[in-house]
């Protein structure tokens, strides 16, 4: 597993702007996590779980705190938001473009079932 592999997939789930807090809390944490063997990542998620609460509370506070000011504010919260708002636009055009058309028949494509 390498970095770029571990931010992708963590961007799809939780977007970009968080993304990029994570990865930098666990860096600064836990070591830089630059092409690290998978032993590695297990052994930092590990020691994560370990920290409970307190270490899960800095977590989630670094992460959200995208502005970097040491405040929850709201331009944190609209950022964070915005890009899930943004996702969603995006997810929804393209199930829109890959699932299949309505049919012709509108009536087949009605639920009537409420």
């Amino acid at each position: 597993m390498n970095r770029i592999t571990f931010k992708s997939s963590l961007a799809v789930r939780y977007g970009k702007k968080v993304t990029e807090r994570m990865i930098l809390f666990l860096d600064t944490h836990f070591g830089i996590l630059l092409r690290s063997p998978f032993d590695h990542y297990v052994k930092m998620l590990k020691e994560f779980v370990k920290g409970g609460p307190v270490m899960w509370r800095k977590f989630a506070f670094f992460c959200l705190n995208i502005a970097g000011n040491e405040k929850l504010c709201e331009h944190d919260m609209f950022a964070i938001l915005e890009q899930f708002r943004l996702r969603d636009y995006i997810y929804f055009y393209r199930e829109l473009h890959s699932k299949e058309r309505i049919s012709s028949h509108y009536r087949e494509a009605i639920d009537e079932t409420d």
